[in-house]
């Protein structure tokens, strides 16, 4: 996605790496910019689209600066519903994240000034165990970490019981 653009009301599912069979890769559903520069993309706001099925997360946001992610769906995805690193000035609102196998949002890796409002998390970290070997485990259902200034309220947070992936 380049500067100043909308994506709005697509579909992504079923994105693999035929390379890496059974490995997690760089197939997310959506890819809001691709690298470590804060400046890569700027003003982007991606508006009801729906992203399942796919080997990384959902939505991935990298290397980008004004990004505005509201009233999308992302579930059942191999890695967070929503990855947010190395970007500032993100908004998530009025966002689903559902049964992603690791967190169903996550704020990390130098994402700084992220505002997480009005989401609903349910039943995400549903298979931990495909985290890196030396990453920090446990997945959640929100994660911020080497963020500064960030914020999250309003979200309904409805996680899964100790020991409980089941099956729907």
């Amino acid at each position: 996605i380049d500067s100043s653009s909308t994506l709005l009301r697509n579909v992504s599912y079923a994105n693999n790496d035929p390379y890496k069979p059974g490995i997690l890769g760089d197939a997310a559903g959506f890819k809001i910019g691709d690298n470590g520069s804060v400046y890569d993309v700027r003003y982007t706001t991606v508006d009801y689209n729906v992203a399942y099925d796919n080997e990384d997360s959902g939505f991935n946001v990298k290397g980008a600066l004004r990004t505005l992610l509201r009233r999308n769906q992302s579930y059942n995805n191999g890695d967070h519903g929503f990855d947010t690193l190395v970007s500032d000035s993100t908004v998530l609102l009025n966002n689903v994240s559902a049964r992603n196998h690791h967190d169903g949002i996550s704020v990390e890796n130098d994402a700084n000034h992220v505002v997480v409002l009005n989401n609903i998390l349910w039943h995400n970290a549903v298979n931990p165990s495909t985290l890196e070997a030396g990453s920090d485990p446990p997945a959640r259902e929100l994660f911020f970490g080497d963020s500064t200034k960030s914020t999250s309220d309003h979200n309904i947070v409805c996680g899964l019981a100790p020991g409980d992936v089941g099956g729907g």
